[in-house]
């Protein structure tokens, strides 16, 4: 708004954009608001269909993850770090669908803009440096969530894991109820047995019995609908229906600081059924979401402090991490196949057959979860030796015409394919296993 000299003094009316008022012998000038178009191109709409699965999936689960990643203080910081790295990760991923025209199964799902359904995505959940604890999901008289140990003891999963006495396994689940509702549940239970008088128990104690913590903390928090041992892993729900998700996250108390582990959440696209969404079915509609909110309870921060056997720790709502230096994994842009080492930074090598031997070396690579799949096969092959500087597979036996493609790690697009092929054929090479 601006008062009229000159030529247009005395005016009142619209022209074009401006509208002029004049009132006490001055004239006043405003602009008219622009009709700010919403653009419906199908790659800004893919952008908004992911930034409201990310936004969704956070608000579903800030009660854990407003301060679940390490280093990050409580609220903002970690719920910045969440949005970043499963924006970037899902649209790497959402990338990759739309050249291939597939949906995105056994990664995560998607729900149209206009809906206000959700469904859950393989979401980094947590960052941190305590080794991840990983879980799958099985259909055994219902949909449930596994994790691997030798044994049903506290001392078995300390061991399978490289854990401490007081650390917290958070346990969490999507279930989908028997009405058709998607819940995020979770509970958490301390790796610190107890006896009757309330003394620090044995690690060899039984973890679970009767869907129950056989020797409870107190500071577990919440229950699970189903817990058992079977053979070498535990099968264990989280509210009542089916498991359609999966994440365990562990916490550490070392003084004022939490360290945390890395946890993606497992999906089961068998459990999830019906209600599949791909992503090209869900980027036709507008876009909205609402404002973050924040809370600050912070559930994760209740384990038992450097290995104390059951010492009383408050919930340490009032304490802010000390901020640690991150360090992210770095990667070589070469890959030793067979004994000879061969650029990976195009995506795609072919070695002579058989292809038994694929290492890659770096930094910071003690904690990623890389892994291999064969052409024709769906099952994940691990490094044999995995160290900070370097990962190595062996005894693959890749033979002529097949095909291996390497991961950096779950959720993640692939990192580079070897193509086996019959000696003397072309960029081929000659090293032995």
């Amino acid at each position: 708004m601006a008062k009229v000299t000159g030529q247009m003094a005395g005016q009142n009316g619209t022209v074009g954009q401006i509208t002029y008022v004049t009132s006490g012998g001055e004239t006043i000038a405003r602009q008219k608001a622009s009709n700010v178009k919403n653009p419906q191109t199908v790659a800004q709409t893919a952008q908004r269909v992911i930034t409201k699965q990310v936004i969704m999936t956070y608000k579903k689960f800030k009660a854990l993850c407003d301060h679940s990643f390490e280093g990050k203080t409580t609220g903002k910081e970690c719920q910045a770090r969440f949005l970043q790295v499963n924006m970037k990760n899902v649209r790497s991923r959402a990338a990759e669908i739309q050249r291939e025209a597939g949906s995105l199964y056994q990664y995560f799902q998607f729900s149209p803009l206009s809906s206000e359904k959700w469904l859950p995505h393989a979401a980094i959940l947590s960052e941190g440096s305590i080794n991840r604890v990983p879980t799958g999901i099985v259909n055994n008289s219902g949909y449930k969530a596994t994790m691997a140990a030798s044994a049903n003891t506290y001392e078995a999963i300390k061991a399978q894991y490289g854990l401490s006495r007081g650390d917290q396994l958070t346990f969490v689940n999507v279930i989908r109820t028997q009405y058709g509702d998607i819940n995020v549940e979770f509970c958490r239970v301390i790796l610190d047995p107890r006896n009757a008088d309330g003394s620090g128990a044995a690690m060899s104690t039984a973890f679970c019995d009767a869907n129950g913590i056989v020797s409870p903390s107190g500071r577990n928090k919440g229950g699970f609908s189903a817990l058992a041992f079977v053979t070498d892993h535990f099968e264990w729900v989280v509210g009542n229906g089916n498991v359609i998700a999966s994440a365990v996250i562990v916490s550490r108390k070392e003084g004022d600081y939490w360290f945390r582990s890395n946890a993606t959440l497992t999906i089961s696209e068998e459990a999830l059924g019906s209600d599949k969404c791909s992503f090209m079915d869900a980027i036709d509609s507008s876009y909205e979401s609402d404002a973050l909110e924040l809370d600050n309870d912070l559930y994760l921060n209740n384990a038992g402090e450097g290995g104390a056997q059951g010492s009383s720790t408050s919930d340490g709502g009032g304490t802010t991490p000390t901020p640690q230096p991150s360090t992210d994994p770095q990667y070589n842009n070469t890959a030793t196949i067979n004994g000879v080492s061969q650029s990976i930074a195009g995506g795609s090598v072919t070695a002579t057959a058989p292809v038994n031997s694929v290492t890659i070396g770096g930094s910071n690579l003690a904690g990623t979860e890389p892994y291999a799949v064969k052409s024709g096969s769906a099952d994940h092959i691990s490094p044999s030796n995995l160290s900070a500087s370097s990962i190595q597979f062996t005894n693959l036996n890749v033979t002529a015409g097949q095909t291996i493609t390497f991961y950096k790690g779950e959720g993640q697009a692939a990192w580079f394919t070897v193509t086996a092929q019959a000696a003397g054929g072309e960029g081929g090479n000659d090293g032995g296993d």
